[in-house]
């Protein structure tokens, strides 16, 4: 809609076995044609705390392109780096990833809580957990811890669709400061 500036696209392209196997970049008004693309020589599992090759190819993006701010609308194949360049960040809270594995917090029921000992049942339980079936809940907690420490000490801003999500977020990531949460709807 903003037809005022030029916005980039960094898509994080993978398999079933890792999310970020390389990355390509692209103009948002020639989604098609990718202005440039990466080849990770470690791939991105599901989402990494820090990425040496993620973060060279953040900078490089940053500096040859005059990058000004960052929108986040997935960490999917992506590294924590994204939020320590200094730059304002947004992250938009499409789903409940990375908090919750399978996306969407819900097992049987929307959840209102995710413990250790429920993340646990849920990936070995849930019929809806088909995504990173090859990480283990310590891999999640650990991201999850990292995640919200992250976003403390970068501020990050986190933009909800409807005060539902950013409700349910704060049940769930009780460590999220609620006022770093702002309902822009859809």
């Amino acid at each position: 809609a903003d037809g005022n500036n030029v916005h980039l696209i960094l898509k994080s392209i993978g398999d079933w076995d890792a999310s970020g196997k390389s990355h390509r970049l692209f103009d948002s008004r020639d989604e098609n044609n990718p202005l440039k693309s990466w080849l990770l020589t470690t791939p991105i599992v599901s989402s990494s705390t820090s990425s040496y090759e993620y973060g060279n190819i953040l900078n490089e993006i940053i500096v040859q392109h005059a990058v000004s701010a960052i929108f986040v609308s997935t960490l999917i194949g992506h590294s924590l780096d994204v939020y320590t360049t200094g730059l304002p960040s947004l992250h938009v809270l499409h789903d409940f990833y990375p908090w919750c594995p399978p996306l969407y917090a819900t097992w049987e029921t929307p959840c209102e809580s995710c413990d250790s000992r429920r993340l646990m049942e849920c990936l070995n339980a849930n019929p809806a957990h088909h995504f990173f079936t090859n990480q283990t809940p310590g891999n999640f907690l650990s991201f999850r811890t990292a995640f919200i420490a992250t976003v403390a000490s970068e501020d990050v801003s986190l933009i909800a669709p409807t005060p539902s999500v950013k409700k349910r977020w704060l049940q769930l990531a009780g460590d999220l400061d609620p006022a770093r949460i702002s309902v822009i709807p859809h």
